[in-house]
């Protein structure tokens, strides 16, 4: 790999948590189901390539593309919000 893309491949980019746009997984995921290998799509991209395969696999095959859309995470609340009419 380092001789194909450079040392700089090895090198953590300072994107540590970066939030990805549906719009961006789109393009990594079709890169993959293009026939591209996780390894290979994740090292150009700094991230980790069991994060690839989660969106390919539990979200694009389950849900389609709203499968890339982030959902709200965490417990439902008890009480409903009151609206005020």
């Amino acid at each position: 790999m380092v001789d194909s893309l450079g040392v700089g491949v090895l090198q953590h980019k300072n994107e540590k948590n970066k939030k990805w746009n549906p719009e961006e997984k789109l393009v990594l995921v079709s890169k993959i189901l293009a026939g591209y290998s996780y390894n290979s799509v994740a090292l150009e991209n700094g991230i980790n390539y069991r994060i690839l395969y989660n969106w390919v696999q539990k979200n694009i095959r389950k849900k389609g593309y709203n499968g890339l859309v982030d959902e709200k995470k965490g417990r439902p609340r008890k009480v409903p919000i009151m609206k005020e009419k």
